[in-house]
């Protein structure tokens, strides 16, 4: 995620996903979200491995399949053309009008994710924001 247009984005992966307690304080200098248990700098090797550990600690049933479908969903209700969506899916395009388009959308693509990135960073502070005011209302008795 980019620093950019975020109160959040200066902080580290580590710490964004201890915040929303996904990650332990032992693996804050991770850069990568799924980490490999060995070797903090390498990223996960088996996505089933990472998904099954993410389910059994948020005990939420689902498949990797639901982070590209919740994304996509996402971002077309942002704005984003389901072009763009298709582009960022990697989704084949055997149209006649894709034979001439050579474009790379890499700057429409982008802009879908810092897009993406913003909504998810706003639902992280909302979630950060009720949890103080939980623990406010908690202390004031």
């Amino acid at each position: 995620l980019s620093e950019r247009g975020s109160k959040l984005g200066s902080r580290s992966t580590g710490e964004m996903l201890g915040i929303i307690g996904l990650q332990s304080p032992n693996r804050f200098l991770s850069p990568w979200v799924f980490p490999c248990r060995i070797n903090k700098n390498r990223c996960f090797q088996s996505p089933q491995k990472a998904i099954l550990r993410l389910r059994v600690f948020t005990k939420i049933d689902f498949v990797g399949h639901d982070f590209r479908r919740t994304a996509a969903t996402t971002m077309a209700g942002l704005g984003v053309s389901r072009l763009v969506i298709s582009k960022l899916l990697n989704h084949s395009d055997s149209s006649i009008t894709n034979v001439y388009d050579r474009h790379s959308y890499d700057d429409e693509k982008r802009k879908a994710l810092e897009s993406w990135q913003n909504c998810l960073c706003q639902l992280i502070s909302n979630e950060i924001n009720m949890s103080n005011e939980q623990l406010s209302n908690t202390n004031s008795y």
